[in-house]
């Protein structure tokens, strides 16, 4: 079954390369464009240094919550976890607002130093506490590669997905065996037919580069709760 959908994805990739062709590569334009439009990834980007502690989310109670209100520092609430014999863990975490999504980001730039908030991910929880937030710029220069690939993955994207719209509009299906009135075939009607999937890779993640599409997932997908 994996030889047969790997097969099966060449073949479909080999189509698409050949429909699609060799797309030109982003202009200077294009990529200074994309640089002024997207200011929060490149001239005013921001890092956020934050400071976290990793618990269970079980372990996540209204009384850990209440500690946390009355707390004035992430030291005061791992000595609270401590008391009540709560596994937990220290980590420092620095994240860029080029790897968060937008409204994240708005909401960490709009938080005081020492702030603290929860982030939940499955089976465990981040208590997480703002240490600094700072300048962190990157120019045309260094964001040019990273343009040049994200823009270059996004035509190819588009053009993917224009070749399988007009596939869907062209498809038809002939109904064998099936008599007709006049003991005929049925006449072949339209239909929506599946159609290879593009293969198209998205630019790789940087600590100074554009973000990709689905780059800034680890935060985005975790969402934040029980923000103070």
């Amino acid at each position: 079954m994996c030889r047969r959908r790997a097969k099966s994805l060449i073949v479909a990739q080999a189509y698409m390369q050949k429909r699609v062709g060799t797309l030109a590569k982003p202009t200077k334009a294009e990529v200074d464009a994309y640089f002024s439009q997207n200011p929060q990834f490149f001239s005013n980007r921001k890092q956020f240094d934050m400071r976290e502690l990793v618990v269970a989310t079980r372990d996540v109670t209204d009384d850990m919550k209440a500690a946390m209100d009355a707390a004035k520092s992430l030291d005061e609430v791992s000595g609270w976890l401590d008391q009540h014999k709560i596994k937990h863990a220290r980590a420092q975490i620095s994240r860029t607002s080029s790897d968060l999504p937008p409204e994240l980001s708005a909401k960490l730039l709009s938080m005081p130093k020492g702030q603290m908030f929860i982030i939940r991910e499955g089976e465990r929880s981040m208590l997480i506490s703002i240490a600094d937030i700072r300048p962190a710029p990157v120019t045309l220069d260094v964001a040019t590669p990273q343009i040049e690939q994200f823009l270059f993955a996004k035509k190819n994207k588009e053009a993917a997905e224009a070749e399988i719209k007009r596939l869907r509009s062209t498809a038809k299906i002939a109904y064998m065996n099936q008599a007709g009135g006049n003991g005929t075939p049925a006449a072949a009607t339209p239909a929506t037919a599946a159609a290879p999937a593009p293969a198209t890779a998205a630019p790789t993640q940087s600590a100074d580069a554009t973000p990709a599409d689905g780059a800034r997932a680890e935060m985005n997908e975790r969402g934040v709760a029980g923000l103070k």
